[in-house]
């Protein structure tokens, strides 16, 4: 009877190791898995991200060419298309600034021109006087 008491308690303990131990590594297997994934979602979110920021420093340095690559429709790629918007919009009204700059270039010298003609005509009238 004593001898089965024990041998019981013994099968007990190896048995409660045995799931102890099966617990623990199915613990550390679910935390490897998990750790795998984040960093891959991590991953996969930064690339996104720094896509749009190249795209951006590009633009900021002057290439206002510069557009981002859309290739889905998710948040990320939304604000790329915003920033495509934004670009477009920017370098028509930086043309039409330009445009007017010439327009206002040659109107004020065509006006400068047709203010010279009469008072040069006076000048000379003027100087023939004297």
């Amino acid at each position: 009877m004593l001898a089965s008491q024990e041998y019981i308690s013994a099968a007990q303990m190896v048995i409660g190791s045995y799931i102890l131990g099966l617990t623990i590594r199915s613990i550390i297997a679910i935390l490897c898995i998990s750790a795998i994934l984040g960093l891959l979602a991590i991953w996969l979110i930064t690339s996104k991200l720094n896509v749009i920021t190249s795209g951006i420093q590009k633009f900021k340095s002057g290439n206002l060419a510069a557009r981002i690559k859309v290739k889905g429709t998710n948040e990320l790629d939304t604000i790329g298309l915003v920033f495509n918007e934004m670009a477009d919009t920017l370098s028509k009204n930086i043309q039409e600034l330009k445009e007017t700059d010439e327009f206002r270039k040659e109107l004020i010298s065509n006006v400068s021109h047709d203010l010279r003609t009469p008072i040069a005509a006076i000048q000379g009238y003027a100087e023939t006087l004297f």
